[in-house]
């Protein structure tokens, strides 16, 4: 049997870090930025795709690099990536690359990062959102490729313009259209968009859609189907100040215990801090049987539209700066330093019972 090469140890090792999705230590950040100038393009694609597991602004400063990489899709790849970025040169990079790239992909994977950059930077409050919109009027106006424009129809619809919907909506049903990669892409702009409160609405849509009956739509149309047949997702985020206590373990515990439920838990802090505890990880080791630092690291709130609730602990936060989503205040009061699991499996359990019997309405079928 012949030993592997350094090319493929290599591989190996960015593909278990993307398969696993596992978070990667910072010795192995190390070991990643050592291959940006590889020459496999395969290798320079797979640390693209890894790098986003884990923010450092020292990643976010490679892929703006490798955004300008020789390689088409190591530059799609590390665009996408972007989305963890916060920084104004990122912002600068995408932007150009919205208004200047000859390919609809980059231009469009750059319109989405754009938009999360902007939200991990400026905050998801209707004021960041207003600004937001204003300086992507322009670029919005001038880009003509369909499958661009449903990523700009997304990101009009996250900052509150809800009649993207309705312009996602005449892209699906105008007979004219039989692209498959546009379809598609807005089949799943529309999934990515549903939560409990407007599913029966984007279901509505796709049911329309399915009474189309052009040729060469059929996986088109199984795409939406398996949309309609899904359930829309509860998104829950803990949040605190530094992130490294207890609300990593109300993140764990709620996915591990709570997983028959319709509901993600997500945890970040205000000023978040290097490490999660190390009491932390030993007694989650001890409880669960799993080493947090593979599964979640300290970080600032990041992707906001993904949540519906954000659940304040340990300390107050002003709901304007979280208009589009409902705040529960219920632990506001409880110290972020607490390692008690039988109470915070408590906290878990009445944060899934408020969710439940306050909009039990919009949940279930």
């Amino acid at each position: 049997m012949r030993n592997k090469s350094k090319r493929d140890e290599k591989q190996e090792f960015l593909d278990e870090i993307i398969s696993s999705k596992r978070v990667p230590s910072r010795f192995e950040l190390m070991q990643m930025y050592r291959m940006e100038k590889d020459k496999d393009s395969c290798i320079r694609w797979s640390l693209a795709k890894a790098l986003v597991n884990r923010y450092a602004p020292e990643s976010e400063a490679m892929l703006r690099r490798m955004a300008c990489d020789k390689d088409g899709l190591v530059r799609i790849e590390a665009i996408d990536s972007l989305c963890i970025g916060r920084e104004e040169a990122t912002l600068l990079l995408l932007r150009r690359k919205m208004r200047q790239a000859d390919d609809y992909l980059e231009r469009g994977y750059a319109v989405l990062s754009y938009f999360d950059v902007w939200l991990n930077r400026y905050g998801y409050r209707r004021e960041s959102m207003s600004r937001y919109l204003k300086s992507v009027e322009g670029l919005y106006a001038q880009e003509e490729h369909l499958w661009v424009l449903a990523m700009y129809e997304r990101n009009r619809y996250f900052a509150g313009e809800k009649e993207a919907l309705q312009k996602l909506k005449a892209i699906l049903l105008d007979k004219g259209i039989n692209d498959y990669y546009v379809l598609r892409a807005v089949i799943s702009v529309m999934e990515e968009m549903m939560n409990v409160f407007n599913k029966d609405k984007i279901k509505e849509i796709l049911k329309e859609f399915l009474d189309r009956e052009p040729a060469g739509l059929q996986g088109v149309k199984a795409e939406a189907e398996k949309v309609l047949e899904s359930e829309a997702i509860v998104g829950v985020l803990f949040l605190d100040n530094k992130n490294t206590g207890l609300s990593q373990v109300l993140e764990s515990i709620g996915n591990f215990r709570m997983d028959d439920m319709q509901i993600l838990f997500a945890s970040a802090g205000i000023m978040p801090g290097a490490e999660i505890e190390s009491e932390v990880v030993e007694l989650m080791k001890q409880r669960e049987g799993v080493d947090l630092r593979e599964e979640q690291y300290p970080k600032p709130v990041m992707n906001a539209h993904w949540y519906d609730f954000i659940v304040s602990v340990g300390i107050k936060i002003c709901e304007e700066d979280y208009s589009f989503q409902r705040i529960i205040h219920m632990f506001e009061n409880t110290d972020e330093t607490m390692l008690d699991m039988v109470s915070a499996e408590q906290m878990v359990g009445k944060v899934a019972d408020y969710i439940w019997d306050t909009y039990s309405k919009y949940l279930g079928k």
